[in-house]
C-alpha cells in the first residue's frame, strides 16, 4: 500500500514539475512576442489597459487583429489560432453576420 502511495506521490511531483515547465515556456514565449512586436518599452499599465480591451472588442475587430497577427507571424500556425477563428466564425454565424 505504501509503495502505491509513493508511486502516486512521484507522479504528482512529476506532473507539477511538468506544469511549471510549461508555464515557464509560455512566459518566455510571451516575452519574446512582446519584444518581437516592439512592446517591451511600454509600461505595465499601458500594456494591461490594451490587453483588457481585447475581450470587449467585437468579433470583426478580433478577426482583423488575428489576420494582422497571421501576416506578422507567418511561421506560427497553431491549432489554438485555428480554434479561435472557428469560435469567431461560429459566433458570427449565430448572430447572423
Amino acid at each position: 500500500m505504501q509503495e502505491r502511495i509513493n508511486s502516486i506521490e512521484k507522479k504528482i511531483l512529476s506532473l507539477q514539475k511538468k506544469k511549471q515547465e510549461i508555464k515557464q515556456k509560455q512566459l518566455l514565449e510571451l516575452a519574446k512576442l512582446l519584444e518581437k512586436c516592439g512592446l517591451e518599452d511600454f509600461d505595465e499599465e499601458t500594456l494591461a489597459g490594451a490587453l483588457l480591451s481585447i475581450p470587449k472588442a467585437n468579433d470583426h475587430k478580433k478577426e482583423e487583429w488575428r489576420e494582422a497577427g497571421k501576416k506578422f507571424l507567418p511561421e506560427k500556425r497553431t491549432g489554438k489560432s485555428k480554434k479561435s477563428a472557428k469560435v469567431v466564425s461560429e459566433k458570427s454565424a449565430e448572430s447572423g453576420k
